[in-house]
């Protein structure tokens, strides 16, 4: 787990899969899903949480605009760099859809 927002819950990916989320697009190892009106979930195997990262980084020092960061983690063993793209684990980060 490398982030949860105040308020939020972790959705688990079978949870996430159960809530027939409504593709929005895909390529590359990394896919994009809403789950609701106001929530994106960005996830895949090529997805990394520097992403999520910076989003918090920008949101912190600077006035530009990014999506509200609701949770950010990664789906897989322990002992691997959970900043590491491109691996066999999904990466899962949902944020506000604007």
């Amino acid at each position: 787990m490398l982030y949860l927002a105040p308020g939020q819950e972790i959705i688990s990916p079978e949870q996430f899969r159960a809530s027939t989320p409504e593709t929005v697009a895909r390529g590359a190892g990394t896919q994009l899903a809403k789950i609701s009106p106001s929530m994106l979930v960005k996830y895949g195997t090529n997805e990394s949480l520097m992403e999520a990262t910076n989003m918090l980084y920008v949101a912190e020092k600077t006035s530009i605009p990014v999506p509200t960061l609701f949770a950010a983690y990664a789906y897989g063993p322990l002992d691997r760099d959970i900043y590491e793209s491109g691996n066999v684990y999904d990466t899962y980060i949902s944020k506000e859809f604007i």
